[in-house]
């Protein structure tokens, strides 16, 4: 009989304020972030969480997050090169794009927020249609990860930065690189362009912003300089030969103006000017924001002023022997110049190092992203300087989460790690409390769930009041880390194990408290030191046998010692390891003892005698900790590798795996009943597993592991084979699930063609049965009303109930967007040629005329050779054309009347109500503004 074990699933991940670089919303409310695979929306003034956005099929790290214009939209980049596009509204992915092989690096979309333009490491850059939810086109030319992109909308061109030193401008038309810009000697991380697309600032790993003019009115007071300006030393290491290589066209789109001393040293890591166009910011890799005003008309005007009459002044102060300078033409008085267009406003400092930062589009208020699992604002105070004002952080911890432990109704967590103590409503998953601490390194419940103690790297032992949220007692209990605690079978202590090589029993007590009242004397829990066990090695992990007899404890040394708990005389040695052991546990019945080692092998022992039952090759990393499931031999591990893993410790067989983590699993905890695990990393999440009612059976987890890895292979394959040097490329990617929407389409072909072919030889029968009647029978069977000779066939439950054009067009209708294409390249000719004919039925019936147009143009044109070739396909090319034509001057038909209807209405409505539409309102603006 097939041995089966209850599943665990993933319940919820909670713990992570952002994982990745924050910003606003249209609105300027909310702080949109990713959250490890999640993505969530803060209410910036609450600092309460808004809205979760999570899918159960999304199993990757987001890594990019942008905000449509329209603030419904949220595009979202993820690790394995997907973007998804979320409705904030509804709560849900509306449309997943497949187009890179590794993690989306750049995200943005156009000011209408029609296009959607994407970078990634695989250094493509894919353009995407959002409204027809498919790509567009692919853009290669970069040689390293793209960092930023931008949509230039007056000229439509597309600008791309990457780590291979280069700005690339792309014009989107002829979908061609046409210019290169070469001013930068490292990786250039990020860029941005102003409101009113006048200038590019972008800055690299040196200490200077470098700016580009996109005015092409300014080009001709510009023709001194090139991209290869000597006044930042760019020149020193960029030949002439190196920028003849660079293929800059005749008529530019961009002219080098000049560059800005930054006050750090660090890298930049993001540029971005304001809403508004008066502020540019320039992050760096440290804790510092630049921000530099931009001046106004009038103010570069002044300083241009200013400046003209220090040169007359200059020029009266020399000597009458030398011979006065060139009279100033207007040429050179209206050469830009970035001294006089901005200046160093501010430089804000933020309590930790910045990972990302986002302007108010309403507001004067800046978002500040923290590697530390935090969120900053600083808002602008009456002296015009920008300061703190509120931050995002009770929700998670500053540092990786060391260890992790449930209470004894499993109803509480507590997490402990750097400086930092949470409690956890395991249910509801709030904070409850946070108190500081030391370094924590290892966290158990007091019995009574009232207190916790805490161990630290600093060697003290820490008992933090729960009801209050206090540390009531910091204990130096020893020189070095502890390492380990457990608390006595008897609930009456706890044991300690640290890197001074000492094990340590400690009693609970009550004493009297500092604080007490007069009147009614209270009392507070301390731990009084009554046994001390001197080892030879630095002590990693200890544990008690739940039936009180033993101590286990590893040392560093790569054994495991047992001694006897009441006397501390020694009883087994347990030697096997070739790297320290980092954790142990023993199971209920105190049998079995399972370890787990650097050496990334886990051994179950027996207790009895000391045997190692088995050995396992049992992560990819370093074992980090091992519980056994209360009353069961089953047990979990943790490693460095980022995933938890379920045994058996009879049969010695994996039976499950916890995928979810994005950083090293550090804790571990196990409830009571066996129903939850807990699991804190180093990507300061906490993970919660429920165990469901869903029965696994341990072959078809081996075969589904095995086909993930086959298809990772598959895609990977592919992918090589998709490679081009080509600078223009198909958006769309084959993948797992392209292949198998194009077989689920070829299969749906063949139902339909069996279908019709049963019905045709029907008709046929139907035909030859009604031939051998008379003319009596057949008036006869006519007045009775009887049905066909011949019994039509059964229909194939199949189809759905559907006919064999309409479910061919159900399954086309199916397959999502961006899959469409490369399903549809799936297909062999002979099968792309069946298709031609049920979609010349979709266009007679006028049954989805878009996407049947979609499909047949492209069909056409991915095998416009073999079907030029072919004269049997003449007639039915011909008919394609003349319905096409019909239907699709029908479409344009309709889009002409509404398009006047529209009109129509809003005349009427601005006639009625004297009020303007938006966009008849804001060019009346602009006229008036051009003619001041």
């Amino acid at each position: 009989m097939v041995k089966t074990y209850l599943k665990y699933e993933h319940d919820h991940a909670f713990g992570v304020i952002c994982s990745t670089g924050a910003c606003f919303d249209a609105s300027g409310d909310f702080a949109v972030s990713g959250a490890l695979e999640n993505v969530v929306l803060w209410h910036v003034r609450r600092g309460e969480l808004a809205a979760l956005l999570k899918d159960s099929d999304v199993k990757s790290e987001v890594t990019e997050v942008a905000v449509s214009p329209d603030k419904k939209l949220v595009a979202v980049g993820y690790f394995d090169g997907s973007v998804r596009l979320w409705d904030i509204a509804q709560r849900k992915s509306v449309v997943t794009l497949t187009g890179h092989r590794s993690s989306v690096s750049a995200l943005r979309f156009n000011a209408s927020g029609s296009l959607l333009a994407s970078g990634s490491r695989d250094t493509n850059v894919v353009v995407w249609d959002v409204i027809s939810e498919t790509g567009l086109y692919r853009l290669r030319g970069h040689k390293d990860m793209v960092t930023s992109c931008y949509f230039v909308e007056k000229t439509n061109r597309l600008i791309t930065a990457s780590k291979d030193t280069f700005i690339k401008i792309w014009d989107l038309d002829a979908q061609h690189c046409i210019q290169t810009l070469v001013g930068h000697r490292s990786e250039v991380w990020s860029f941005d362009v102003n409101p009113q697309e006048t200038r590019l600032a972008a800055g690299s790993s040196d200490g200077r912003i470098r700016f580009w003019s996109l005015d092409a009115s300014e080009f001709p007071f510009l023709s001194g300089q090139d991209d290869t300006s000597a006044d930042d030393g760019a020149a020193d290491d960029i030949t002439a030969a190196a920028a003849h290589a660079a293929d800059v066209p005749e008529v530019q789109e961009a002219k080098y103006l000049g560059s800005l001393e930054r006050q750090s040293r660090e890298r930049v890591s993001k540029i971005s000017f304001n809403r508004q166009g008066t502020l540019l910011g320039c992050q760096a890799a440290d804790s510092t924001l630049e921000l530099f005003a931009i001046h106004s008309e009038d103010q570069i005007k002044k300083k241009r002023k200013k400046r003209k009459t220090r040169e007359r002044r200059k020029h009266e102060q020399s000597t009458a022997d030398e011979p006065p300078p060139p009279a100033a033409d207007d040429q050179a008085e209206q050469r830009p110049l970035l001294s006089d267009e901005l200046s160093l406003r501010q430089v804000v400092r933020a309590s930790s190092k910045i990972k990302s930062f986002d302007f108010s589009p309403r507001r004067n208020q800046i978002l500040l992203t923290l590697f530390n699992n935090r969120l900053e604002v600083c808002a602008e105070d009456a002296e015009s300087s920008y300061d703190r004002s509120a931050s995002i952080d009770l929700a998670g911890h500053r540092a990786d989460i060391r260890d992790v432990a449930l209470s004894s109704d499993d109803n509480v967590l507590a997490s402990a790690s750097n400086n930092l103590v949470k409690i956890w409503n395991v249910r509801s998953h709030a904070c409850i409390r946070t108190m500081e601490a030391g370094y924590g390194l290892t966290i158990q419940f007091v019995p009574g769930n009232r207190h916790v103690i805490l161990g630290t790297k600093e060697g003290t032992i820490q008992i933090f009041d729960l009801a209050s949220g206090t540390c009531l007692e910091s204990v130096q209990a020893h020189e070095g880390a502890v390492w380990s605690l457990h608390i006595k079978p008897d609930k009456s202590g706890l044991i300690s194990g640290s890197a001074d090589k000492e094990v340590k029993l400690w009693d609970f007590e009550l004493i009297a408290s500092d604080d007490q009242d007069a009147k009614a004397k209270a009392k507070r829990l301390t731990i009084v030191h009554t046994k001390t066990l001197k080892m030879s090695d630095d002590v990693l992990s200890v544990r008690f046998s739940p039936d009180g007899k033993f101590i286990a404890m590893a040392l560093l040394d790569s054994t495991v010692k047992v001694f006897f708990a009441d006397s501390f005389k020694f009883f087994l040695s347990l030697y096997g390891h070739k790297l320290p052991v980092m954790s142990l546990d023993i199971s209920s019945d105190a049998t079995l003892l399972v370890t787990g080692s650097a050496d990334k092998n886990l051994k179950i022992w027996g207790l009895d005698f000391g045997d190692c039952h088995k050995s396992i090759f049992g992560h990819d990393d370093t074992i980090t900790q091992v519980r056994f499931v209360p009353k069961t031999h089953y047990f979990f591990s943790c490693s460095k590798d980022k995933l938890i893993k379920m045994w058996d410790g009879d049969k010695f067989d994996h039976i499950q795996t916890l995928e979810g983590h994005f950083g090293h699993v550090w804790g571990l905890a196990i409830s009571s009943s066996g129903m939850t695990v807990v699991s804190g990393s180093q990507d300061r999440s906490l993970r919660v597993w429920k165990r469901s009612d869903e029965q696994l059976f341990l072959d078809e987890e081996r075969e589904t592991a095995m086909e993930k890895l086959f298809d990772a292979e598959e895609d990977r394959k592919r992918d090589q084979l998709q490679q081009t040097d080509a600078e223009t490329a198909s958006a769309a990617r084959r993948t797992q699930q392209t292949v198998k929407a194009g077989e689920r389409l070829l299969e749906a072909i063949e139902l339909a063609d069996a279908e019709k072919q049963v019905y045709n030889m029907y008709l046929m029968e139907l035909a030859e049965a009604e031939a051998q009647l008379s003319e009596k029978e057949r008036a006869q069977r006519q007045k009775d009303g009887k049905g066909p000779v011949v019994a039509p066939p059964t229909p194939n439950p199949l189809l759905l109930g559907l006919s064999a054009n309409r479910y061919v067009a159900k399954v086309i209708k199916d397959i999502r967007s961006a899959e469409l294409e490369e399903a549809l390249l799936v297909l062999p000719f002979t099968s792309a040629i069946k298709l031609f004919s049920y979609l010349n039925a979709f266009i007679e019936e006028g049954l989805n005329v878009e996407l049947t147009c979609r499909c047949m143009f492209f069909l056409l044109k991915a095998h416009q050779n073999q079907i030029v070739s072919n004269k049997s396909l003449l007639t039915l090319m011909d008919s394609m054309k003349r319905n096409t034509r019909l239907r699709l001057q029908e479409a344009k038909d309709i889009v002409g009347f509404n398009r006047s209807a529209m009109g129509f209405l809003k005349r009427n409505i601005e006639l009625n109500t004297n009020t303007e539409f938006f966009e008849a309102s804001i060019e009346r603006l602009a006229n008036k503004k051009s003619k001041k």
